[in-house]
């Protein structure tokens, strides 16, 4: 009896993705580097939701001559329940004095790091974890609500949009705002020895700053 060769369900093949946790933020500075990264406690969502890429038509002799894609743009949402110190800057915020702040102030470039996973049927929810890089992002603002205390117990969310400046992503390729590093396609070790480039070290007295690392010596670790 002949069988059809594609399989559906299989073990092991339900895969879906879940979780964000272990946000990094590096602040950019005015020569165009990342700063160290900060540690960013409180994530709840970190939303992609690019724009452009869109297929645009061009037409001649009252026909469909040729198809292009416009060009996409990195662009989502970050939200939180609170966040670093450093991010201030980003958000347009400076310190008039000690306690004291202004906002409406220059928005500072930042980059982003931050871990979800990969789950399965058969090795669980966390099977594989998942890096996210973002690169050049300018915050814009947004709505901040306070409401009164009630019987309710709630936390006040806080969230930021954010848009993409692409970075160079190697010979042959298209600029990029953003790397994805999938713990399955490059094994344990090399994702291992990546987030300790990325988010630093300690090895009793002696620390190592982490590195927000380009799309190209991203490609060179994980490659060795």
């Amino acid at each position: 009896m002949t069988e059809l060769l594609l399989k559906w369900d299989q073990t092991g093949e339900r895969a879906y993705h879940s979780g964000v946790e272990m946000g990094a933020l590096f602040v950019q500075g005015n020569d165009g580097g990342y700063g160290d990264p900060v540690a960013w406690n409180g994530l709840t969502a970190v939303k992609s939701t690019p724009e452009g890429g869109e297929p645009q038509d061009f037409y001649a002799d009252n026909q469909k001559y040729a198809s292009l894609s416009t060009v996409e743009k990195e662009k989502g949402t970050i939200e939180a329940y609170t966040y670093p110190d450093a991010f201030a800057a980003c958000d347009g915020s400076a310190e008039l004095t000690k306690g004291v702040s202004v906002s409406g102030q220059r928005r500072v470039p930042f980059g982003f790091a931050h871990i979800s996973y990969e789950g399965n049927d058969a090795a669980g929810q966390k099977a594989f974890r998942v890096l996210t890089i973002l690169y050049g992002c300018l915050a814009s603002p947004s709505e901040r609500s306070h409401e009164t205390m009630n019987a309710d117990v709630n936390l006040t969310p806080m969230s930021w949009s954010y848009s993409c400046t692409p970075v160079d992503a190697g010979e042959g390729m298209n600029k990029t705002a953003k790397v994805t590093v999938n713990e399955r396609g490059v094994t344990k070790d090399k994702f291992d020895k990546l987030l300790a480039k990325i988010y630093g070290t300690k090895d009793g007295a002696t620390e190592t700053k982490g590195k927000l690392l380009t799309p190209q010596e991203i490609k060179t670790l994980v490659s060795e």
